[in-house]
């Protein structure tokens, strides 16, 4: 990779060291690399309102995490492929009935060695609570991007 000359040092460092460690940006090296991409399918169906997936990773370091989620089955099929940035809580094409508006989140959690998969599903009535799920099921991928920050922080 070429050096393009830009650097922003630790605190407390100075640009001119030859150091890696006391950077926490050089243009000289690689920042920012990928590791991996993980596709998680989720259902979410009439049997249950929220949900926990774990998806685990072998790194010895703690990955920066960018995930995305798509809608991939269920009615309406207009709606089908378009990629939300988690956390998300707003998709086209998702309802309960006529009478009720649905609230559906996919949010993440990075541990030590996985991450969670949080989602939830519910119906609002004129802004009360209620235990219903989806009048339909629904079929839903997250895609979850590693990436590895060579530098330090």
């Amino acid at each position: 990779m070429a050096d393009y000359g830009m650097k922003i040092a630790k605190a407390g460092k100075n640009t001119s060291s030859t150091t890696i460690g006391d950077y926490s940006f050089w243009s000289k090296y690689p920042s920012l690399t990928f590791m991996e991409k993980k596709t998680v399918q989720i259902s979410v169906t009439g049997s249950g309102c929220s949900g926990t997936t774990n998806v685990p990773f072998d790194y010895d370091f703690f990955p920066l995490v960018i995930g995305y989620v798509a809608k991939t089955a269920g009615n309406p099929t207009d709606y089908n492929n378009q990629k939300y940035l988690m956390p998300a809580n707003e998709f086209a094409g998702i309802s309960c009935d006529l009478f009720h508006e649905q609230s559906l989140s996919f949010t993440y959690q990075i541990n030590d060695d996985s991450v969670d998969i949080i989602w939830s599903s519910i119906c609002i009535d004129m802004g009360d609570l209620s235990e219903e799920c989806p009048v339909e099921n629904a079929t839903f991928e997250v895609y979850l991007y590693f990436y590895m920050w060579e530098m330090g922080s």
